[in-house]
């Protein structure tokens, strides 16, 4: 098998955050943060961030929650909706 054969299949791939998942998320500190929506990873400064997008009520709308994977206590995942895709 060929590298490019290896890297255009997704079978070998299995992420542990769903995109567009609800998760609640504590970090090291105590903190908790429920319901949050994982949208992705990126880079900062080089370490990878995880990236939630949060509902943070009527006064502050929509927050963005980063958070560098090695304060990462726990993660669990929401039970869907009945709407929800699976």
């Amino acid at each position: 098998m060929k590298l490019e054969e290896i890297n255009n299949t997704d079978n070998y791939r299995d992420d542990v955050y769903k995109v567009n998942a609800k998760y609640t998320i504590g970090v090291n500190d105590g903190k908790e943060f429920r319901e949050a929506t994982f949208t992705g990873t990126k880079l900062y400064h080089g370490k990878p961030i995880m990236t939630f997008v949060m509902w943070g009520g009527t006064r502050n709308g929509h927050l963005n929650l980063n958070i560098n994977q090695s304060y990462l206590s726990y993660a669990i995942e929401e039970p869907m909706e009945v709407d929800q895709d699976g």
